[in-house]
């Protein structure tokens, strides 16, 4: 409980530091409504019926917000087939509220952490399970749409740092299944021989190492630089939820984005230097505890579970926050951004997983609860 108190005292101080109330307010609802989700599902689940309703509410999340996405919720998106444009208008038409208002790589971030986890459902035996019994191959069927709808947003979103995250965390999911790992090996390597075949070996250097001109790259090198001083300015306070551009315009410059441009960065492109931009290294220090703490739990549950279904959802979530934060190194979705509820939700349901095994024995936690759910 007590990195989620620092959080939430953090908040007061965050917006005494604002230097622009309005920017800050909706982020700040955001984060408080992400802590009463995580304590919402964390004081809901008291079986493992209650979790997997928990579950497969996150698991429809995915397509739902893959959905949205397609039907036009941010025109950076690629062109959409002919006959969707009427749909499309429609959807652009809806107030932005309504609407959502997504940025694609934020898609992709979320993305990110919903995919491995639909991969480890469909991977690691949980359809498999003898609480479905007739109705598996309809489960398989669902998850595998899942699956093919969020690919596809994915790649549409171009989001270069999602892909990064997905692979990692796909590596990871492999480990689970030693024989998959010389498979996922081949996949890397023709990926890489593609990547090669369609890019110059020149335009490959500059992209992973930043020595050529690539705009995003050195942009992103220069706000990470700029984020890191004015964390040395404000450590105990930050400057203010979703005040990165406005502090940067006042005190700060960057040299390769005009000063008119920077409203739009308005995070630093990394999700540990945003924390502290925003919360100061107080709530940085309270965020990485909560994912120790999301590490601790699942190492429980794992311990733990016995069934094949729990052990999928387990993996899932682990690799999905893994995922999920490896895009968070080159990119981020703000705190208390829309999209980053879902995060929180992943953290209160492994919380109450962990606590379920710690009500119960381990030899005592049997499948029974899972077929009266199934």
């Amino acid at each position: 409980d007590w990195p989620m108190v620092i959080l939430l005292l953090m908040l007061p101080v965050s917006l005494w530091a604002s230097p622009d109330l309005p920017r800050s307010f909706p982020k700040l609802y955001g984060v408080i409504l992400g802590v009463a989700v995580f304590y919402g599902i964390v004081n809901f689940v008291r079986s493992e019926r209650h979790a997997w309703m928990v579950a497969a509410a996150l698991v429809l999340a995915g397509p739902v917000i893959s959905a949205v996405a397609l039907l036009g919720t941010n025109s950076r998106l690629l062109t959409l087939p002919q006959a969707w444009a009427p749909l499309s208008r429609l959807v652009d038409a809806l107030p932005e509220r309504l609407r959502g208002g997504f940025h694609p790589n934020q898609v992709g971030g979320v993305l990110s952490l919903f995919i491995p986890l639909v991969t480890s459902l469909l991977c690691l035996g949980f359809y498999k399970s003898r609480a479905f019994r007739a109705r598996r191959w309809v489960l398989f069927g669902l998850l595998a749409l899942s699956l093919l709808l969020m690919a596809g947003t994915l790649v549409l979103t171009r989001s270069r740092s999602a892909f990064m995250g997905i692979a990692v965390s796909l590596v990871v999911l492999a480990g689970f299944r030693r024989r998959w790992l010389g498979l996922v090996l081949v996949l890397a390597l023709a990926a890489a021989a593609l990547v090669w075949r369609c890019y110059a070996p020149q335009q490959i250097a500059e992209l992973l190492l930043a020595l050529g001109s690539d705009p995003n790259v050195a942009a992103r090198f220069e706000i990470w630089e700029c984020a890191l001083y004015i964390i040395r300015d404000f450590p105990y306070t930050g400057v203010g939820l979703y005040c990165l551009s406005v502090t940067v315009n006042a005190l700060y410059s960057i040299c390769s984005i005009p000063a008119a441009g920077m409203l739009k960065p308005n995070h630093a492109h990394n999700i540990f230097l945003q924390v502290a931009l925003d919360l100061g290294i107080a709530g940085l220090v309270a965020y990485l505890a909560v994912l120790l703490g999301f590490v601790a739990a699942w190492t429980k549950v794992w311990k733990a579970a016995i069934s094949a279904p729990l052990r999928a959802l387990c993996v899932g979530l682990l690799c999905g926050m893994l995922g999920y934060h490896v895009f968070s190194l080159t990119d981020c979705v703000n705190p208390g951004a829309k999209p980053g509820i879902v995060v929180w939700v992943a953290w209160g349901l492994m919380a109450a997983l962990a606590n379920l095994t710690r009500q119960r024995p381990s030899a005592q936690l049997d499948l029974e609860e899972t077929e009266h759910v199934a």
